[in-house]
């Protein structure tokens, strides 16, 4: 199996996984409750894409966020060969909307490139895309 189609299966794998914690979280209120050791746990349904540039329908059943550093060599990887199949066979298809969320941690050449994403998708949102 290559390297690529075996992170292609693993990206979707973890996807799947993350709905399968937020579908089990709204079938069973209970377990968003207190943990073991007493703290609160974070609501992770009530993520708010509000004011994120978006692709595809807003009508489609899965929303994605994608948090990313424009410095980070694994998000490159994830842009250059797990983003364009994402994109043609469930974006494009009306089966999921992506968010884009700036995070911005590596280097200050990581929030100088988030800021002018930020200043490309405020010029026009087909522009950042």
């Amino acid at each position: 199996m290559n390297t690529q189609r075996l992170t292609i299966i693993t990206a979707v794998v973890f996807v799947l996984a993350v709905f399968g914690f937020i579908i089990f979280n709204r079938t069973h209120p209970a377990s968003t409750g207190q943990s073991a050791t007493g703290q609160i746990a974070p609501d992770l349904t009530q993520l708010s894409y509000e004011g994120q540039p978006a692709i595809g329908s807003p009508d489609a059943p899965v929303k994605i966020a994608i948090f990313e550093d424009f410095k980070c060599p694994a998000c490159k990887y994830f842009d250059e060969n797990v983003w364009p199949e994402l994109e043609n066979e469930y974006i494009s298809a009306d089966q999921v909307q992506a968010y884009f969320v700036n995070y911005a941690f590596l280097a200050p050449d990581s929030r100088t490139a988030a800021v002018a994403s930020e200043c490309v998708y405020r010029q026009g949102e087909a522009l950042f895309w």
